[in-house]
């Protein structure tokens, strides 16, 4: 709150300046030279700062959120009772968790067992029940911020059971 009053002063002086400047400059109303001067100057050296601030924002790095499966991205073979692996890279927020599944014939089985390493890559898995079979199946990995997905990656593959 007390940016937001600090920020719209400073828009407010702006503008006025900038208006007094300005009807000054058509000769709307009157002003002695020496103030005049000092009155342009100020408005140039505000425009200058205002544009430095500007662009000073837009090249601040934006943390990035963001999250792609690398395997397996076509067909896998799963032996019944093991664990379907799924990896991939990921840069994400401190705040941001994860989240993932594997839809397979209108069943939805959680990805589980989430690991990140230094190199930003991920791990996880999804047991694989003794009732799956050959099929197609979705894999989805969702980044979550704030109870909403931030960012989200899926693969369609052919899971073959052995």
């Amino acid at each position: 709150m007390p940016t937001d009053v600090l920020i719209w002063t400073c828009v407010a002086v702006f503008a006025a300046t900038a208006a007094i400047t300005i009807l000054a400059l058509i000769n709307v109303i009157k002003i002695k030279d020496e103030f005049m001067t000092k009155l342009f100057y100020t408005l140039i050296i505000e425009v200058v700062v205002a544009g430095v601030l500007v662009f000073k924002n837009a090249l601040v790095e934006q943390p990035l959120n963001i999250i792609r499966i690398t395997s397996p991205l076509k067909n896998i073979t799963v032996e019944k009772g093991k664990s379907l692996f799924v990896n991939g890279f990921c840069q994400k927020q401190a705040n941001v968790s994860f989240k993932g599944s594997v839809d397979v014939s209108g069943k939805n089985y959680l990805l589980t067992d989430f690991k990140t390493d230094d190199r930003n890559l991920f791990s996880s898995l999804c047991d694989v029940p003794d009732t799956f079979t050959n099929a197609n199946a979705l894999i989805r990995v969702k980044l979550i911020s704030k109870n909403e997905v931030s960012f989200q990656d899926s693969v369609a593959v052919l899971l073959t059971i052995k």
